[in-house]
């Protein structure tokens, strides 16, 4: 029997994002602490130069691009009450959710695949600034360079700086994380996230320069039973090619673990 891997990825990560509710994804530690999304915020706005001031907002006339934003929470968070606009690129935007109403905030329920296309729709014409956070890895690799080279082709053409960054990627180590997983988990988080080195790669390929790479780090304290949840609940992907069996077995692991420390 031939199986197509890349296919059950894709299927996989389709039935992933597809199964969760916008609640029960704004009430993961990652999404509904303040701290952490205030974090997360003020980083993007140290290297896009968005400040709170909505006078000094509106001079510069910034639309940022959030590829694969989701339900636009966090969008809307960098976009604050300064007058940055926003448009949610999203392959699996629910449609019967109060998301689809934006006012300085557009979705777009779209893959990145429409970044192959040389031909847009009007809104490829708005934004200068794009943000890809913690979706990168799931583009698939033999099309990223191609996508990123669209979304540069976007930017040139929308006349966008050069003098400041305007084209960021949050993602996550391939190796070198602490989260409590085992080991065919970890297993499972390497072979689907490419490492920083080939993206960047990919987005001088594609045409960017001045292509820079850094970690940050965000010490972060979670009650193991809310963590064992998120497992359970399979809040990322990576959970999602596990049985429920599967999971409850590694959570009872790693719940040992802790008991033994």
């Amino acid at each position: 029997m031939t199986v197509n891997i890349d296919k059950e990825h894709d299927d996989l990560i389709q039935d992933h994002y597809t199964s969760h509710s916008v609640a029960s994804y704004e009430k993961s530690i990652f999404y509904s602490q303040p701290d952490y999304v205030n974090f997360v915020r003020d980083e993007v706005w140290q290297i896009f130069g968005i400040t709170a001031d909505a006078e000094q907002q509106a001079e510069k006339k910034l639309t940022l691009l959030d590829v694969g934003g989701g339900t636009g929470t966090f969008t809307k968070k960098l976009m604050g009450e300064n007058a940055c606009k926003g448009i949610v690129l999203e392959p699996f935007l629910p449609e019967n959710t109060d998301c689809m109403k934006g006012g300085k905030l557009t979705f777009v329920k779209d893959g990145v695949e429409v970044f192959l296309d040389r031909e847009g729709d009007a809104w490829r014409k708005e934004f200068n600034l794009v943000l890809v956070k913690e979706a990168v890895h799931h583009f698939d690799p033999k099309q990223r360079k191609d996508v990123f080279e669209g979304i540069r082709t976007d930017l040139v053409e929308n006349c966008c700086s050069p003098a400041k960054p305007n084209f960021l990627i949050i993602t996550r180590p391939q190796y070198d994380f602490d989260y409590p997983l085992w080991e065919e988990a970890r297993r499972v988080w390497a072979a689907n996230q490419p490492p920083s080195e080939e993206i960047a790669d990919d987005l001088v390929q594609a045409g960017f320069c001045d292509v820079e790479c850094k970690t940050v780090v965000y010490p972060c304290n979670i009650v193991l039973e809310d963590w064992l949840d998120m497992i359970k609940n399979r809040m990322w992907s990576t959970f999602s090619h596990f049985s429920d069996e599967e999971l409850s077995i590694a959570c009872d692991h790693i719940r040992d673990g802790f008991r033994k420390n």
